[in-house]
């Protein structure tokens, strides 16, 4: 992803670039910096994230999504920063008038 200029004009930080590198836990502190990767809109939504719904892999925060009502979802899930890199580069590439299919994050995930 940073190869396909990801990090160009989007201004990420340190601990986005962690997350989309890595598998996280789903806690509240790693779903937020998932949610703040790509730049999100009416037409951009998180089920742009295309992953499977999940629930945290860490147990306090699964009770936590539990207790609260809620239940699996795009965000939690352990691969939602990767996605939301992968969400994050097409649509900066698409904006430069590039296909999905000709972005290599796309092309070869």
């Amino acid at each position: 992803m940073l190869r396909s200029g990801l990090e160009v004009g989007l201004e990420l930080g340190s601990a986005q670039l962690a997350l989309i590198a890595a598998s996280h836990d789903g806690t509240p502190m790693h779903v937020e910096i998932a949610r703040s990767i790509p730049p999100w809109s009416r037409a951009w939504t998180i089920s742009a994230l295309a992953n499977t719904p999940g629930l945290p892999l860490d147990e306090e925060a699964a009770r936590s999504v539990l207790s609260a009502g809620g239940g699996p979802d795009r965000l939690h899930h352990n691969c939602s920063g990767k996605h939301a890199g992968m969400v994050a580069t097409w649509r900066r590439g698409r904006l430069a008038g590039r296909s999905a299919t000709s972005t290599p994050t796309i092309r070869y995930s």
